[in-house]
């Protein structure tokens, strides 16, 4: 009974011409993995509130958000890179079977081109890498008028033109 069962599954296999065993990602094999891993503007209820691909200068802060599994007990790393050289790297103990974390970066307005960060292993090990783009902010018509300046905008409060495309520095 027991050979017949057996011959049933091969040829069962065989004529699907596909196994029957699902084969793993081999990092879930390794004991564990990255669930999702995604840049976003806002965490709220510990989830990302959207992705991003890419962001205009005039938003400067970003987070990083990951989701782990199987890795209890375990220390990785947000390496956070532009053109890239490495920028910051952020250590994290995971501490459940399920660990959901996101590291943040403000970023400086000028620094426009490509960014990644990276989920590193305690070996060293990529384990998940995403981009996101950079870019300026898009020109504007400016009107040339007597009582208006490319550096100023009047004595209102308004923020001036100047702070506006190269930042307060």
């Amino acid at each position: 009974m027991k050979k017949g069962l057996l011959a049933l599954l091969i040829l069962g296999t065989a004529a699907c011409g596909t196994p029957m065993v699902q084969k793993l990602n081999p990092v879930r094999r390794l004991g564990g993995y990255v669930e999702r891993a995604s840049f976003t503007t806002a965490i709220k209820n510990r989830e990302p509130l959207n992705k991003v691909t890419m962001l205009r200068n005039s938003q400067q802060k970003i987070y990083y958000f990951t989701e782990l599994k199987n890795m209890t007990g375990k220390t990785i790393t947000h390496r956070w890179k532009f053109n890239g050289k490495v920028m910051a790297e952020i250590k994290f103990k995971v501490k459940g079977p399920r660990w959901r974390v996101y590291s943040r970066k403000w970023l400086e307005r000028h620094r426009v081109g490509t960014w990644s960060a990276s989920v590193i292993s305690e070996s060293g090990r990529t384990l998940s890498t995403s981009t996101f783009s950079y870019t300026g902010a898009p020109k504007r018509n400016v009107p040339a008028s007597a009582d208006e300046s490319i550096f100023e905008r009047g004595a209102s409060g308004a923020k001036s033109l100047w702070n506006d495309w190269f930042g307060d520095d």
